[in-house]
């Protein structure tokens, strides 16, 4: 994965704008940037504090005065600021791949050589300094591994060959970004005139040591909350104004700090083109210093590491391989006896031999209990007072409790009868039920054992199985098919394929209404409740969201 820094015509390359939007960077509370890019937190920032008089009345408070506006320095924003202009930038280049701040690694690669702080890395094995002192660690020699600051006063920053940057008060504030030389990678201000935000927070880095004049320095701050600062600004000066300062500030703070936008260079067809592009940019990953950083942390460890992965868009090959894993998960959590007896409970039991202490209850104990029998009777019920049931009806009829069913077809009894799709049928009873008064049912559940059990019961109209009582000791039960429940006639009364339903993991109620708006109307919605039995001590009361849909004429 390649790295592509579009700085374009820019005329701030600091920050890869045009100087148009470096205005609209600058007085960000403007109409072009909207709420929902940064959310509810923080809303009030992009509230105008004084009158909007455009033009050139714009003024730049610095030290002494206030200016005209230079529209030509860095752009100070907090951390939040520079992430919305980047929501907003993308949004107005219609990009297909989403624009960020600069890493720490990549704000390294963007200086000369001489000014990262691995350049002894860079430096040939028969460097004269290396050759003249061998023991000495070659990340501690000057000589191999220069540091501006430690070479250069602030009058000597500006023209110094070992300087070139607006460091150590070489100026009273900021400078045009494009004063000085860039770097040999073509990038100005990779050090000095103001501090530059990244994507990282702020950690340790292998080996790291309290220092004990200082302990609440730098610890108090490895918790993910701190962003980090690089590069220096006019005014740093001694350590701060080092190639290898490394510092801090939450991310709503207000500094000497300006922005970089960066967009990765990604192969786009590796993603599902019909999902993500510019009507949906991808995020691609990228790594940080953050990312299973060393201890010590405070709060509840390493930064960024499997939450960073889980917020950038997978791949079409990661996604595969993430839905694989789910639907795995899912499956083996249901392909075990104990699961299986408690739904073969749930839908078989006799009642007072599974509830034997809650058949005479009342309520909604009561309305818990044959679930997947009700739920059956309810949409055969709607399929009913719909007229799918009588010839030359409309199609379609749904129920989501925990199952969902469809039927389209007309007459019953006829060729071409109504048809129902049970998704999570789990071991079939409601698709039984359904096949009272459906020409065909097709049961679909995830868990391959609960489909081979479901279709043995068809088969054998029964199956024994062990109800837990309590620890080890077990009741034998038999599950078996209501009388007269019409699936011996059936064509079809479960698909015994090795049918997979993976609902989506963002799926709810409003969502679903929302999808099926435009094709069916809403018939009943409200709650059902159903009551699992694990053993003779404990049982789960669920509350089933309920929706019966129509499909429109």
């Amino acid at each position: 994965m390649a790295l592509r820094v579009d700085m374009g015509a820019c005329r701030n390359p600091s920050l890869n704008i045009r100087p148009d939007l470096a205005r609209a960077a600058t007085a960000i509370t403007g109409p072009s940037v909207d709420d929902e890019l940064v959310g509810a937190r923080g809303a009030w920032w992009w509230t105008g504090k004084h009158p909007d008089v455009g033009g050139c009345g714009y003024k730049l408070r610095v030290l002494f005065d206030a200016i005209d506006m230079r529209w030509d320095w860095p752009v100070d924003a907090n951390y939040h600021e520079a992430r919305a202009f980047a929501a907003w930038r993308t949004e107005q280049d219609g990009a297909a791949v989403r624009y960020r701040l600069s890493t720490e690694a990549e704000h390294n690669l963007l200086r000369n050589d001489r000014d990262r702080v691995d350049a002894h890395l860079l430096a040939p094995a028969d460097h004269a300094a290396l050759l003249a002192e061998p023991l000495r660690p070659a990340g501690a020699n000057e000589r191999v591994s220069p540091d501006a600051c430690m070479e250069v006063a602030g009058h000597e920053a500006l023209a110094s060959p070992a300087g070139g940057f607006n460091i150590q008060l070489a100026y009273g504030s900021q400078s045009p970004v494009t004063e000085l030389p860039p770097s040999a990678k073509g990038f100005h201000d990779t050090m000095g005139n103001a501090w530059e935000w990244g994507e990282d927070h702020y950690a340790a880095f292998a080996g790291f040591k309290l220092h004990p004049f200082y302990e609440d320095f730098s610890a108090p701050c490895f918790a993910g909350k701190h962003q980090l600062i690089m590069g220096g600004s006019f005014i740093s000066t001694g350590q701060l104004a080092s190639k290898f300062a490394r510092y801090q500030f939450r991310p709503h703070f207000f500094q000497h700090a300006t922005f970089r936008l960066v967009q990765t260079d990604v192969d786009l067809s590796l993603y599902d083109c019909e999902r993500y592009g510019t009507h949906n940019p991808v995020t691609p990953f990228y790594e940080t210093s953050c990312m299973d950083c060393a201890p010590p942390y405070a709060g509840d460890g390493p930064c960024c590491s499997v939450s960073r992965r889980t917020a950038c868009t997978p791949t079409a090959v990661e996604e595969a391989a993430s839905t694989k894993a789910k639907l795995e998960a899912a499956q083996v959590a249901y392909e075990n006896d104990a699961v299986l007896a408690q739904y073969l409970s749930l839908h078989y039991g006799p009642v007072d031999r599974v509830y034997p202490d809650l058949a005479r209850e009342t309520g909604v104990i009561a309305e818990a209990l044959d679930f997947p029998r009700k739920l059956a009777e309810c949409l055969n019920g709607w399929a009913e007072r719909a007229g799918l049931l009588a010839p030359a009806s409309a199609s379609a009829g749904g129920a989501e409790a925990g199952a969902c069913a469809e039927a389209s077809g007309s007459g019953r009894g006829a060729a071409a009868g109504p048809r129902a799709l049970d998704l999570g049928c789990a071991v079939g009873r409601s698709s039984f039920e359904m096949a009272r008064v459906f020409r065909e049912v097709v049961g679909v559940d995830i868990s391959k054992t609960f489909i081979e059990v479901a279709a043995k019961i068809r088969d054998n109209g029964r199956m024994d199985y062990e109800c837990l009582l309590e620890g080890e000791i077990t009741e034998r039960l038999t599950a078996a098919l209501p009388a007269a429940s019409g699936a011996e006639g059936a064509p079809a009364a479960i698909n015994t394929s090795r049918c997979r339903f993976v609902q989506a993991p963002a799926g709810s109620a409003d969502a679903l209404k929302a999808l099926l708006a435009p094709d069916f109307d809403i018939l009943e919605e409200g709650s059902m409740p159903l009551l699992i039995r694990e053993h003779g001590r404990k049982y789960q009361l669920i509350n089933a969201h309920k929706l019966v849909l129509q499909r429109k004429q």
